[in-house]
């Protein structure tokens, strides 16, 4: 559907539209929205119906159970990062007021609403305009711009959702009104928190002030630098020894950091390892877009800001700690930079719709290429929809509740119950039921009644270590 421009408002242009055009665009793209949500349940469905404790979420499970800590607990650098993670600490904390049989699944199901958050949240941005873009772009983003199955079923990699969706609100147009600028103002204040990535919202929340500046208004500048205050703050908080700044200044950094956001950016890890020359049909579908719509100073300024945030993320992790202990870069470290690699040729595609029109050539094939990436992207690459169940999970809570049912705090007694699962030992939940006091009496196998005695009481003496303060 091809649209004509009328006025520059924020980061976009709005259009002319009727009502009846703009309740069109409303329905296509929920009903986007609504495809890719049936379509990552469809495909990962036995991940969903086996919620446990994957990673980081076991210990963020560990810390945060019984509630016993204060809320300042979540400004703490936890294991062993030199950078917070307010955000999911805080959420773990809240889950830790539940009942622990549900927090598994509330784990699971908190880290699902921030990911398709995250995968959605650009379409309501009011860039995208195409009917088609509406309803199959976020397919795009969410199947394969959303580069693991843990942005669907962790809490932990929300910290990398939350960036995602901050970044995004950056595209959104200023809001009217106080109603919709306070939860917009909490979110550039709270967002930054949520880990170490945040870094690139500096440089771009700048870059946009730049761009944009004649045409924010003082409501956007203000989100703008608040934001970009609020990422700066966080940054300083970052422990000593994360950014080596000079170690770019080595020819084998810049050849590692070339090859690799080609190959496993720009063309999606399909190939693997391409060759250098892989760099041409990239530079002329960037270069093309930018002389094709060289009047249109909206598409050139947002393209800029994309593609900086592209670039720029993935940086972030040349300069991090993280790149001498990994050097080829994990899903978590590419993931800002696959999911706005998406958002740009979605972006772009779209304009090209509205250029020329969306007749049904070009729209198959759009729909062949999309669906062949994603296709073959999952297929190559089985962690973005699947992972191994962690056994015992429901049998482990069940342990944790029955104890619970014994009273051991009135007591002054507690029993660790830890959960050898088939990850890494730092990544196996162990919790402390009963009381927290330091002369508290610990129970082993042998004090309890048999209908309480299972694998997952600890036999050795210890307790948690949050306790000891």
């Amino acid at each position: 559907m091809v649209t004509k421009s009328a006025q520059l408002e924020g980061t976009q242009l709005q259009t002319s539209q009727q009502p009846k055009n703009w309740s069109t665009n409303w329905t296509w793209l929920f009903a986007g929205c609504l495809l890719l949500l049936i379509a990552n349940l469809v495909r990962s469905w036995p991940v969903f119906t086996h919620p446990g404790f994957y990673v980081e979420d076991a210990p963020l499970f560990s810390r945060y159970y019984g509630n016993d800590l204060p809320l300042t607990d979540i400004w703490e650098y936890l294991f062993g990062q030199p950078y917070k993670m307010v955000v999911t600490n805080f959420l773990a904390w809240c889950i830790g007021h539940l009942d622990v049989q549900t927090h598994p699944q509330v784990y699971l199901w908190t880290g699902f609403a921030w990911g398709t958050a995250a995968a959605c949240c650009f379409f309501f941005t009011g860039l995208i305009r195409s009917r088609t873009v509406l309803l199959l772009g976020p397919l795009l983003i969410g199947l394969s711009g959303m580069n693991h199955i843990f942005y669907y079923n962790t809490l932990i990699f929300v910290m990398y959702s939350c960036l995602a969706v901050l970044l995004t609100l950056f595209f959104f147009p200023a809001p009217k009104s106080v109603f919709s600028a306070l939860p917009l103002f909490i979110l550039c204040l709270v967002l930054p928190w949520a880990g170490p990535y945040s870094a690139v919202a500096v440089p771009i929340s700048l870059f946009m002030l730049l761009l944009f500046w004649q045409d924010l208004n003082r409501t956007k500048r203000f989100f703008l630098l608040t934001s970009g205050l609020s990422a700066f703050l966080y940054y300083l908080t970052v422990q000593g020894g994360t950014s080596k700044i000079m170690r770019l200044k080595r020819v084998s950094v810049i050849q590692t950091y070339l090859d690799s956001i080609l190959d496993r950016i720009l063309f999606f890890d399909l190939f693997g390892y391409v060759p250098p020359w892989f760099w041409i049909p990239v530079l002329f579908i960037i270069g093309g877009s930018f002389f094709l719509f060289r009047q249109d100073a909206v598409f050139i300024k947002n393209s800029l800001l994309m593609l900086a945030t592209v670039f720029g993320s993935f940086t972030l992790f040349y300069l991090s700690s993280k790149y001498p202990v990994y050097i080829r870069p994990k899903p978590c470290h590419s993931f800002l930079s696959v999911f706005f690699w998406c958002v740009y040729l979605l972006y772009l595609i779209d304009h090209l719709f509205q250029r020329y029109g969306e007749q049904k050539i070009p729209v198959t094939i759009f729909l062949v290429l999309l669906c062949t990436v994603i296709f073959f992207d999952n297929k190559k690459h089985t962690n973005k929809y699947t992972v191994n169940p962690l056994a015992g999970t429901d049998a482990y809570i069940s342990a944790i509740h029955a104890m619970e049912q014994q009273h051991l705090k009135k007591k002054n007694q507690y029993v660790i119950l830890r959960h050898q699962t088939q990850q890494h030992s730092f990544m196996h939940p162990w919790v402390q039921v009963g009381s927290r006091r330091l002369d508290a009496q610990q129970l082993f196998p042998g004090d309890l009644p048999t209908h309480l005695q299972s694998e997952f009481v600890s036999a050795t003496e210890e307790r948690r270590p949050e306790t000891l303060k």
